[in-house]
């Protein structure tokens, strides 16, 4: 037989396989414990920064009413979307080679 099923069989090493366990698990409760709190102090920080964020909004309508800060968000919105006449050539051209196509696409169905 070898050393290690020696010490293992004997009551004292049954003991210390014991005492081992149990100081794996308490490490293994300490480590889940540092992790919980280190997802508290992460969730802490997303809350913080809600927080920081609601208080900048309502700075913001207090600084700007309603219908300024609406009108000041349609107009940003309407120069991030408003169209070049470039843009709007090419979109015709796009839209009248896809009528084409779909003209060519009903004759050739309706000649077959």
């Amino acid at each position: 037989m070898s050393t290690q099923s020696q010490t293992t069989n004997t009551r004292t090493g049954t003991i210390l396989m014991q005492i081992t366990a149990v100081l794996a698990f308490l490490h293994l409760i300490s480590f889940f414990r540092m992790l919980t709190s280190v997802v508290i102090f992460a969730l802490k920080i997303i809350r913080a920064g809600f927080s920081l964020l609601i208080r900048l909004t309502s700075m913001f309508k207090k600084l700007f009413p309603l219908p300024l800060f609406a009108g000041l968000a349609g107009s940003i919105m309407y120069l991030i979307r408003k169209r070049r006449p470039e843009q709007e050539m090419e979109m015709m051209a796009e839209q009248l080679e896809e009528t084409a196509e779909a003209q060519t696409r009903r004759t050739r169905s309706a000649v077959h």
